[in-house]
């Protein structure tokens, strides 16, 4: 065998024994952590406070996720309209709000505060438009 063979098996051999050690280590590390405590129960009371209307609209508009919508569609936009929502999607929602996203929230807030609105005034011409947990 040759030297560099030889150097080549004792350094194995002691990083098998250094390994060894650190396993035993470990596993005599995690029955202790096991055998210390049980979990303690938490209990966490919540005292809702008043909203404000500020906080009301970030959680509606900006943080709250969407629902992923399959298609795209063009749709004509006022460019004064524009502007103002790109600068709220750029101040209030910190540049990660898709113009897109906002958009779909505010229409989807206002479906839902007019429904009851929304569908008198369909119904008198073609029907229900909102079916009920829509």
């Amino acid at each position: 065998m040759s030297d560099n063979a030889i150097i080549l098996c004792i350094v194995l051999a002691a990083v098998a024994v250094v390994a060894a050690v650190f396993i035993r280590r470990a596993r005599r590390h995690r029955e202790t952590i096991a055998q210390a405590a049980a979990p303690e129960e938490i209990t966490i009371e919540v005292h809702p406070k008043e909203q404000s209307a500020e906080d009301i609209y970030m959680l509606r508009h900006i943080y709250l996720e969407r629902e992923p919508f399959k298609g795209t569609l063009t749709v004509r936009v006022r460019p004064e309209y524009v502007d103002r929502i790109r600068k709220i999607t750029a101040t209030i929602g910190d540049n990660h709000l898709p113009i897109s996203d906002y958009v779909d929230k505010v229409l989807k807030a206002h479906f839902d505060d007019n429904r009851e609105i929304i569908n008198a005034l369909y119904r008198e011409k073609a029907g229900e438009l909102f079916k009920t947990g829509e």
